[in-house]
């Protein structure tokens, strides 16, 4: 159920699921015979796990992202040297132009 969750994109549709799949659970829990409260108490449980995961997801995320700048990073050194003698004719041309103007 949480993997499902957390492939829903908008958060209409995990909202819609997560009230999809507590109506499914109260249902059970109330034919099995639990009272009011504890099936109350039952979908405050559930929507914390699912909470817990969504951020656990997130985190990953954000690990994966901050990996995948670091690696980008690492390529950049490689063609820095002549995005370095770009500038440096800019400036050149900069100084030129300010010292005729």
């Amino acid at each position: 159920m949480v993997e499902k969750w957390a492939s829903l994109r908008t958060a209409g549709e995990r909202r819609a699921y997560l009230k999809m799949r507590a109506r499914t659970y109260e249902n059970r829990l109330r034919r099995v015979g639990f009272s009011e409260d504890e099936i109350a108490d039952a979908i405050d449980e559930l929507r914390d796990g699912v909470r817990v995961a969504m951020e656990k997801r997130r985190q990953r995320l954000v690990c994966e992202f901050r990996e995948e700048k670091r690696a980008a990073a690492a390529v950049i050194p490689v063609d820095f040297g002549r995005w370095q003698r770009l500038a440096e004719r800019r400036k050149a041309k900069e100084d030129v132009s300010d010292a005729t103007g």
